[in-house]
């Protein structure tokens, strides 16, 4: 079940997912096969924890932050699933951990990192006696209203942000010259904030821009157009480098007939970087 932010934090949080598989033979069977994406992600699991091959800090962790993903995932439940799943937008993620995403590039970073246990066990325990999805949205929602904090911020970096995610083939030259700042500086303050380097997050930005619209039908030549590729050459060595593999063989490899219906609702939400797939 997806929903839309709350007025209140939609300048911070892009998109909310109540992901609820009670069922532990449902949740044993299936995977989350999640691609590179340039959205920091907050996940709070209410019931057993899940494991994932994150590059930093992999293993179970049952409340995490991750920031830019530039490489693939996979997420094993290892019991009845339970979680509330937010992007978080990467122009301003930085209001809610309070400081700079350097550290969360590939990385799953406790929750209780950031906020005391109690904070982060008391919404745990909220979000486990939750009545349905809505109410759970509610909840986490809540918690992210009372701790984003609005003087956190860089505004250089946050209109660099916003013009890559605009226009991700733009070049850093030129993004740095638009911004009245030298390639340095600009490079060296988003890196700071955002967790990785201009070119490499307009490649992320771009890639998830391209599996969005292919996941909603759009063909390979409309989209080389559509996200600046040259061609469409450049967009198969654009998503060899990031994931190794063609674009069709790595839609082939995450797309099953068995979850269709679930992998047809993921696709036109704000998470078309996750798949749900058979665990190996």
């Amino acid at each position: 079940m997806f929903f839309t932010p709350h007025p209140g934090i939609a300048d911070v949080v892009d998109a909310i997912w109540d992901v609820d598989l009670p069922d532990p033979e449902l949740a044993g069977s299936v995977s989350f096969k999640v691609l590179p994406a340039a959205s920091p992600t907050l996940c709070i699991h209410y019931r057993a924890p899940a494991g994932s091959d994150q590059r930093i800090n992999p293993g179970n962790c049952r409340q995490r932050i991750t920031g830019v993903q530039t490489r693939t995932i996979t997420i094993r439940p290892t019991g009845p699933v339970g979680a509330i799943i937010i992007h978080l937008k990467p122009e301003a993620a930085w209001s809610l951990t309070g400081c700079g995403l350097r550290e969360f590039t590939d990385a799953n970073i406790g929750l209780r990192d950031l906020f005391s246990p109690s904070v982060t066990s008391r919404l745990e325990d909220m979000l486990s006696e939750a009545r349905g999805g809505f109410e759970r949205s509610q909840v986490v929602q809540h918690f992210l209203l009372s701790r984003i904090r609005r003087d956190l911020s860089d505004s250089l970096v946050r209109h660099a942000v916003l013009g890559i995610l605009r226009d991700p083939s733009r070049s850093q030259r030129s993004l740095a010259s638009h911004l009245d700042i030298s390639e340095r500086q600009l490079s060296r303050r988003f890196h700071a904030m955002v967790g990785t380097g201009v070119k490499r997050f307009a490649r992320i930005a771009r890639f998830g821009k391209a599996v969005a619209k292919r996941r909603r039908g759009v063909s390979w030549s409309q989209i080389s157009y559509a996200c600046g590729y040259s061609d469409q050459s450049h967009l198969v060595h654009d998503f060899k480098l990031i994931t190794g593999c063609s674009p069709d063989g790595l839609l082939k490899a995450v797309s099953q007939p068995r979850y269709y219906e679930l992998n047809a609702a993921l696709a036109v939400s704000g998470f078309s970087n996750t798949f749900i797939v058979e665990p190996r």
